[in-house]
């Protein structure tokens, strides 16, 4: 009987470490899975970024975009020419002011011809 529960104790000795043997291996083999994981995360977070970045180019580079930037251009110039056109105004306000100003009175006498 001292035997058997000898042999008994030693039998659940060897499945207890079995059993512990096989979890640790498991523990590896997730501890590795996870590591893989982690680096894939990592790999598709730098081309995440990447698309992100192509995708900020492509817009920039979109129909639409070049069209925003044409208008602002145009728009632009078109302030360049009023603001000339407002300048130039003004320069002949004063231009005939100065005129009007320097202007002698004519007497009702007719003008005479010269010869």
């Amino acid at each position: 009987m001292r035997g058997f529960l000898l042999l008994l104790l030693w039998l659940v000795v060897v499945v207890q470490s079995a059993v512990l043997y096989l979890g640790y291996e498991r523990e590896q083999a997730l501890s590795a899975e996870v590591a893989a994981l982690h680096d894939e995360l990592a790999t598709l977070n730098n081309n995440v970024a990447e698309l992100r970045n192509k995708v900020a180019a492509m817009e920039q580079q979109s129909v639409s975009a070049m069209v925003a930037k044409a208008n602002k251009v145009i728009v632009q110039g078109w302030d360049a020419i009023i603001d000339s056109v407002e300048s130039e105004m003004g320069r002949a306000r004063a231009a005939l002011t100065e005129l009007d100003a320097e202007a002698v009175p004519v007497d009702d006498q007719p003008m005479q011809p010269t010869e």
